[in-house]
């Protein structure tokens, strides 16, 4: 197996984790235990925290998705400028967030590629709609 594609086995099953797939709260049938659901009194979670335990890759693929939904909001709005301003709200996070992740992963062309994105978006709304109010 090459370490590319053993790389992208390791993202894919990663993400697949990350984002709860296969997976049940449900007790097995042979009498498993169910997850806990809820912190012990006394102890908190940082949320903050938590997500830089994934690997950058599992991370960047989400906010690539998060990105690439936005935009297909932003596309499937037409003209409706109040869709169009929420689509676009959504793809400016969403860039936001590839591009924090950028900083830390070092994967600048995908930055780039959703502030081109964005550009191009931000470009229809004015033309459209005159702009977000």
């Amino acid at each position: 197996m090459t370490r590319g594609l053993a790389r992208r086995i390791f993202v894919v099953a990663a993400l697949a984790w990350w984002t709860g797939c296969g997976g049940s709260a449900k007790p097995a049938e042979s009498g498993g235990a169910a997850p806990p659901t809820s912190v012990p009194s006394g102890e908190s979670v940082d949320k903050k925290a938590e997500p830089t335990m994934v690997p950058i890759e599992v991370r960047q693929t989400k906010a690539q998705g998060e990105l690439d939904d936005a935009q297909a909001a932003f596309t499937a709005a037409g003209t409706d400028c109040a869709s169009l301003c929420k689509a676009l709200a959504s793809m400016s996070r969403a860039t936001d967030h590839l591009c924090e992740l950028a900083k830390e992963g070092g994967d600048a062309k995908r930055c780039d590629d959703a502030k081109t994105r964005l550009d191009a978006a931000q470009t229809k709304v004015k033309s459209t709609c005159g702009g977000c109010g």
